[in-house]
């Protein structure tokens, strides 16, 4: 199920990500994205935007050569390290462990979640273990059962014995659903949230809280919070996002299409 250091530390699949990771620390903790050869113009311009706010606490791994050579000569924070995983939901959530076990807080962007400003810059209570952002329905059942699920595009994680012990879990059960979704909802589906004195908003067909909602976990003894809608947009309501991580089809030119409806770039 796991890989063998060998494969991994093997020069020939991966640039020294560590020395990139800790070269590009703020507060211990780094921003990670990845990328394929398909997405080389959108993970250029989610690194400009990056560099615009000034948010320079990110890491952008490639996951083939040719994707790396297409932004090598930018001077973003950019790593190499080559898909060897069955598909690129076991590829990320392998790299991205290996980075958490450097002893950082890792914040995860999907590459078509444009920041208009530092979302970490608001996210300070170090009483929460993990952050996350709000999915549009998947998987279907944790939506069936809590009336949300948590979205990988967009979430903080602390480092902790506690989140070692959940980010432990997440790797395993992810080699068996291969969706890091599936497995991190359905890991934290008993949750217990605290909705008292929140009001509920409807955008399209999903319900969202005007307030971020908290939540505790017992079986991994974890404070959890979810970010209300209107600060990570899947779906866009207003101009006073912190994140637009709008709803698109899997494809380059189609980000770019909703990107320009909605004047995000």
């Amino acid at each position: 199920m796991f890989l063998l250091l060998s494969q991994i530390y093997n020069i020939n699949i991966m640039s020294n990500i560590e020395e990139l990771v800790r070269s590009n620390l703020k507060d211990n903790q780094i921003i990670v994205t990845f990328f394929n050869h398909n997405y080389r113009n959108l993970a250029k311009i989610w690194c400009e935007q990056m560099e615009k706010k000034n948010i320079t606490n990110y890491v952008i791994i490639a996951s083939e050569q040719s994707a790396y050579d297409a932004l090598k000569d930018n001077n973003f924070n950019l790593g190499l390290r080559v898909k060897i995983e069955k598909n690129f939901w076991t590829y990320e959530i392998t790299v991205t462990k290996m980075i958490f076990d450097y002893g950082v807080d890792v914040i995860h962007s999907d590459l078509d979640a444009i920041w208009k400003e530092d979302a970490t810059q608001h996210m300070t209570d170090k009483n929460i273990d993990l952050y996350f952002s709000q999915g549009l329905g998947f998987p279907k059942d944790v939506f069936n059962k809590n009336g949300f699920c948590m979205c990988y595009g967009f979430w903080f994680l602390r480092n902790n014995e506690r989140t070692q012990k959940l980010f432990n879990d997440w790797v395993e059960d992810s080699f068996k659903t291969y969706d890091h979704q599936i497995s991190i909802n359905r890991l934290l589906v008993a949750t217990k949230w605290d909705r008292e004195n929140v009001e509920e908003k409807k955008v399209k067909h999903i319900v969202y809280w005007n307030n971020d909602i908290y939540g505790e976990n017992e079986a991994f003894n974890i404070k959890t919070c979810l970010l209300s809608m209107n600060k990570i947009q899947r779906l866009y309501i207003d101009e006073n996002a912190w994140i637009y991580h709008l709803s698109a089809e899997k494809v380059e030119s189609e980000k770019f299409k909703i990107f320009e409806k909605y004047n995000i770039l």
